[in-house]
This record gives C-alpha cells, sequence and structure tokens, in this order.
C-alpha cells in the first residue's frame, strides 16, 4: 500500500508592476474560495503576508505567491482567475507541483508561463514522513518552532492536528502535521531557516518512528 501523502502545491510569478500585498480583503477572500481553501488566521509584514489555512497555507510577496495544500482544493483555478481579475499577462510563470508514490516519493511538476522566472524562488527544502501513530503534536516539536520569527502562526486541530506557518522577508517555513489513522502525515517545507527545519526533521524521526521519510 502506498503511503497517503496528498499535499499539491501552486507556485506563482507575476509581471512586474503588479503588487498582490496592496490587495484589499475582497481580493483573498475571493481568491482562497476559488481555491476552496479556508482561512483560519492571517497576518501582515511589510515584506510577507501569510495565511494559515485549514491543511494548508498561502504565503504572498509583492510579485509572487505559494499555496500549498493537504485537502482538496481546486489551486490551478487561480491562474485564469488571477488572469481575469489582474490582467491577461499577470501571471509570468507558474509551478504546479503533485506528489507520486512509487518506490518512493516523487514530485510530479506542471510548468507555465517562462519556466527561466522559476529560478528567482531560489532552493526549498522539503521533507515529508508518513506511516506513524495516531498522536498530538510533540511538545518537543513545538519548542524546535520559529517563535521568534517576523510572522508565526499555528492552529492546533480538533481532535487530533497541527499547521503552522513562520515567515521572515523572503524565507519562510511550512509544517502541517496530520496523525490521521487513514493516512498520519508530516509536512515541512522551508525557504531560509535551515537550521531550524533540520532540528525539527532529526527530531522527528525519532519521535513519530514513520514508515516512510522522503527528503529533498
Amino acid at each position: 500500500m502506498k503511503p497517503l501523502y496528498l499535499e499539491k502545491k501552486l507556485s506563482l510569478i507575476l509581471r512586474p508592476g503588479l503588487s498582490l500585498l496592496d490587495q484589499p480583503e475582497a481580493f483573498w477572500r475571493e481568491l482562497t474560495s476559488v481555491a476552496r481553501v479556508r482561512i483560519l488566521r492571517q497576518d501582515r509584514a511589510p515584506a510577507v503576508r501569510a495565511f494559515l489555512l485549514a491543511e494548508s497555507s498561502l504565503l504572498v510577496w509583492r510579485d509572487r505567491l505559494m499555496l500549498s495544500t493537504c485537502g482538496s482544493g481546486e489551486l490551478k483555478a487561480l491562474v485564469p482567475w488571477l488572469r481575469e481579475k489582474l490582467g491577461d499577462d499577470a501571471v509570468l510563470a507558474s509551478l504546479y507541483e503533485t506528489p507520486e508514490w512509487m518506490t518512493e516519493l516523487s514530485l510530479r511538476r506542471e510548468v507555465g508561463g517562462d519556466a527561466a522566472l522559476l529560478p528567482s524562488w531560489g532552493s526549498c527544502r522539503k521533507a515529508v514522513l508518513v506511516g506513524f501513530a495516531r498522536r498530538d503534536f510533540p511538545a518537543e516539536l513545538r519548542a524546535l518552532l520559529p517563535r521568534d520569527a517576523e510572522v508565526f502562526q499555528e492552529h492546533d486541530f480538533d481532535p487530533v492536528g497541527y499547521s503552522c506557518n513562520a515567515c521572515e522577508g523572503k524565507a519562510y517555513l511550512t509544517l502541517h502535521f496530520s496523525p490521521e489513522a487513514e493516512g498520519s502525515c508530516l509536512s515541512l517545507e522551508s525557504r531560509g531557516f535551515e537550521k531550524v527545519a533540520d532540528a525539527i526533521f532529526q527530531a522527528s524521526k525519532k519521535l513519530l518512528i514513520p514508515t516512510n521519510v522522503y527528503r529533498s
């Protein structure tokens, strides 16, 4: 049986002159409705706007955004919606990633627009741990989280589950912990926050004892 890991991710780069940070609240309500994700909390810093969603993260900078979800969101629907809202030339490049399990996890990537722009995102570290026992989010992992970041958001789900976002300028860390009996998963992604992400990853392996581990 393949491990159950369903996280999808959409990364977008917009044309110069547009600023996502200047968009009103109604814009974000409609955007999350189109993507079929639900806002739990939102916070703003000078260079980034962060939305903690149900099983999802939406991180926004002036000319780009990243949306990932473990739920049933319709992420690709955002590309035509943004073009309708902001102009046909609004989205310069897009990258849509979905998981594929063969003997191990790999990510299937669909590129749209100018692929040469995508490296401007910088390198990203990804870790996925699946197949561990149902439990609360460990206190030992909570203690490692970067709570002093410029933006830090967290949410505990009932009865179990946990999500957090941390942002510092262009650097970010997202963590989603879903210990469901039909498919437990911890997903950790970071750009920057390398020491914190590595500490969380190493501690997670020891505490959760997963059956499958993926890291890039």
